[in-house]
């Protein structure tokens, strides 16, 4: 598989996209052709009014994720500070490199901070995610008919298979999924979504 090459490159894109490269929706059909499965399909979009409402919900999404001590607890548990915890556990969000560590020998960045609504750390931390989410230039999603085991077993596949195609294509990629976890705060958002999705297009299946 072509895409086998992209495996050691594929990142995920931590600052704020480029507002100066758009992203075309030939380079999307490009991205998206034969992803989709019987069982999975794809959808995506680079019209701007369609990227400024979800741009929109993905930043009430992460505010609504911020706020709710419980689920925000959820990511700074997997935090990662400076390169020894990065390298013992691969698998969490890392946050490396010289300045952040040295906020976090300094303690200006902890756990405790970003747990903190009124910290700076929990402050300079929203302001970078606002600043990611509102340059984003196109949006992806993965939708399937049912939610069985296999559904998101293959959805969570072709996932990866998208992001090492993006990789291929010089694209940088993000996933935004706050509106799409299940608890009762982000109830709202979560029906608000889906229905912005079936309104702004329909999911391209391969028959």
């Amino acid at each position: 598989d072509s895409l086998f090459n992209q495996i050691l490159h594929r990142r995920t894109n931590k600052e704020p996209f480029d507002l100066d490269k758009g992203v075309q929706q030939n380079t999307l059909t490009k991205l998206t052709a034969g992803m989709a499965t019987s069982t999975v399909a794809v959808s995506s979009t680079a019209k701007i009014e369609d990227v400024e409402i979800l741009r929109d919900l993905a930043w009430r999404a992460h505010k609504m994720e911020s706020y709710t001590p419980e689920a925000m607890q959820e990511s700074i548990d997997l935090m990662r500070f400076g390169q020894a915890e990065i390298n013992a556990n691969p698998d969490g969000i890392d946050l490396g490199g010289a300045f952040l560590s040295g906020l976090n020998i300094v303690g200006v960045l902890t756990r405790e901070t970003l747990a903190d609504t009124s910290s700076y750390a929990f402050d300079t931390g929203m302001e970078m995610y606002r600043e990611t989410i509102g340059s984003s230039q196109a949006f992806l999603w993965i939708s399937t008919d049912g939610n069985s085991r296999l559904d998101q077993i293959e959805t969570g596949q072709q996932y990866v298979r998208l992001h090492l195609k993006a990789t291929e294509l010089g694209l940088e990629y993000h996933p935004l999924s706050q509106s799409l976890q299940e608890y009762s705060e982000m109830d709202d958002l979560f029906n608000e979504l889906h229905l912005s999705l079936i309104h702004i297009s329909e999911p391209t299946r391969p028959y």
